[in-house]
């Protein structure tokens, strides 16, 4: 007898968002509107990286948390995208392959003393079934960046 698997669920793992920020974030320079990258390890300072223009500058301890910014020099994502009002947004290629499936389960597990993770933190509109098709659309273009 073979017994079918039931629908994928991922489990939330605990990560907090600074988690997904190494090994590096990916901002746009406003200056020349090219990809820049902010790498380093851990919370400490970051060194940011321009492929447009070649700037190359040292970031100081202070952190931003939670907006559609690079945490280190507030720089705007590489990664981010309009929906509905809102703006969809990721680190990095890592951290948007995890929100993408996150978003496209059906059912998602929450492990106890997870309310602190990414995942548990999403807001509703991002996470909602009758958002879920278009979301990942937007996810999708991300990713072709």
């Amino acid at each position: 007898m073979t017994v079918s698997p039931g629908p994928t669920r991922p489990r939330a793992a605990g990560s907090p968002l600074s988690a997904f920020a190494a090994p590096q974030v990916l901002g746009v320079r406003p200056r020349c509107a090219a990809r820049a990258h902010v790498r380093g390890e851990g919370l400490g300072p970051r060194r940011l990286t321009c492929t447009g223009c070649g700037l190359a500058r040292e970031s100081g301890r202070g952190t931003v948390w939670g907006a559609p910014v690079d945490p280190w020099f507030q720089l705007p994502l590489w990664l981010r995208a309009p929906y509905e009002g809102e703006v969809v947004w990721a680190f990095n290629q890592r951290h948007l392959a995890e929100l993408r499936a996150h978003v496209a389960a059906g059912l998602r597990e929450h492990g106890t003393g997870t309310t602190r993770s990414t995942f548990a933190r999403l807001p509703g509109w991002l996470t909602s079934a009758k958002n879920r098709d278009q979301v990942l659309a937007v996810l999708d273009r991300l990713a072709e960046r």
